[in-house]
């Protein structure tokens, strides 16, 4: 499928009409600009110039990421390809520093100007620099929350391939591969859980610690009454003497160890039953004695 090139919003068309006007007002004006204390005139330009890179960043850096990530460009921390990358660090790491330092400088500059020489200011560019100033500020307090949102997400990520690294082992990594390596929004469900009594979010899985804790390990065997499944019923494979089941607590379904530790690890559930998997402690959980399949 052929990629679509970005086309640019209305809000982009407005914001380059509006800063062309103003710089054109600041031109006709550059003599009187010239006796104040500081060039705020300048400094104005420069603002403007730096907001349009940043978007121009943004867009080429969205367009270049188009069908390889999930979510809005900035908030996506694993870009894949070297230009999603590169504009990606051009726009936290030099962009955005350099825009907070240049409208801290501008606020500076505007109240030296405003004690100094005042006489230089028009009235309207006056008032219209004090409403970009904080309209600058806002923007960057805006992108300061998103760039909390990735951080947030990437913790996340890393947190919940901790968890899958906990859980691979030999037979892990032959049924399913290394897991802790596929990224996966799934990650984000840790985050969806209810809310506990203080309010925070309760994680809907369990920990590696806690799928530890649950015991009922067997080895399956064409003898044993408990194991009299043919398959495990999530990947729906052949269970086959030898392999290593686990029969959850209350329930007592049994699967492949493999398979039912990364289910509970996003669900504290019984995939079949749908019956709550119990959060152990340090001790295993006790099992009941029988067993059956569905």
């Amino acid at each position: 499928m052929a990629r679509q090139y970005p086309t640019p919003s209305w809000n982009d068309v407005v914001l380059c009409v509006t800063l062309a006007y103003s710089a054109l007002d600041i031109m006709s004006e550059w003599a009187t600009f010239t006796t104040c204390a500081k060039p705020v005139h300048q400094w104005l330009l420069a603002s403007y110039a730096l907001l349009l890179c940043f978007r121009l960043l943004h867009g080429l850096g969205s367009f270049s990421a188009a069908g390889a990530v999930e979510g809005e460009f900035l908030v996506n921390l694993r870009l894949k390809g070297t230009v999603p990358q590169l504009m990606l660090c051009a726009t936290w790491f030099v962009m955005m520093p350099g825009f907070c330092i240049w409208t801290v400088a501008g606020s500076f500059w505007t109240w030296t100007v405003w004690h100094s020489s005042p006489q230089c200011l028009p009235p309207q560019f006056f008032w219209f620099s004090v409403l970009w100033q904080l309209m600058s500020y806002l923007w960057i307090i805006a992108h300061l929350v998103i760039g909390c949102v990735a951080l947030s997400r990437e913790w996340k990520l890393r947190s919940f391939e901790a968890d899958l690294r906990a859980l691979e082992d030999p037979e892990t990594l032959e049924r399913w591969g290394p897991v802790s390596q596929m990224q996966s929004e799934s990650a984000m469900s840790l985050s969806s859980g209810p809310r506990g009594r203080n309010g925070r979010r309760t994680r809907p899985g369990l920990s590696p610690a806690e799928i530890t804790a649950l015991g009922g390990l067997q080895q399956h065997s064409n003898q044993c009454e408990a194991c009299a499944c043919d398959e495990c019923p999530i990947c729906l494979a052949e269970l086959r003497t030898g392999e290593t089941l686990r029969r959850l607590p209350n329930c007592t379904h049994s699967f492949h160890r493999s398979c039912i530790d990364l289910w509970l690890l996003q669900s504290a559930a019984c995939p079949l039953c749908k019956v709550a998997v119990p959060r152990c402690g340090p001790e295993p959980c006790n099992v009941k004695a029988q067993s059956f399949c569905v």
